[in-house]
């Protein structure tokens, strides 16, 4: 059954998938991944510097100060359900927004010189953050 299955979530998912494609080529190539591993049927990547989910991608990496050492590795395995439940416009519904949020705390952190307490307070990073939490129970 998962023979069948993989492929036809591959397609689902196929916006997303693609531009994981060109992601880990990319962060392979300039040397930024540290590990790979298939868990939960998704390619999780430790790498040095993002987080994203793209589809069946899972770029996550290690915080090293005020955080647990694998919250964005779960935080981006809510991304990657909400991949699963919306494929095709996962990038619209959940990217913009979601991307929308980490710009703000970017610029929030370059002016003010903190953190953003409010990113996972809002769509979609608050839900991202509760399935993420409820369904990789690894840790």
């Amino acid at each position: 059954m998962k023979i069948i299955l993989l492929p036809i979530l591959f397609f689902w998912e196929f916006p997303q998938n693609f531009l994981g494609i060109i992601v880990l080529a990319f962060e392979i190539a300039i040397g930024h991944v540290n590990k790979i591993e298939i868990k939960r049927g998704r390619l999780f990547i430790e790498n040095k510097k993002i987080g994203i989910s793209l589809g069946h991608f899972v770029f996550w990496f290690r915080v090293k100060y005020g955080a647990r050492p694998d919250e964005i590795k779960f935080h981006e395995f809510g991304h990657a359900i909400q991949s699963l439940m919306f494929g095709p416009l996962y990038l619209f519904v959940i990217g913009v927004p979601s991307f929308c949020r980490a710009f703000f705390a970017i610029l929030f952190f370059k002016i003010k010189n903190k953190k953003w307490n409010g990113y996972l307070h809002g769509y979609p990073e608050n839900w991202a953050e509760n399935l993420g939490r409820k369904y990789y129970k690894d840790a």
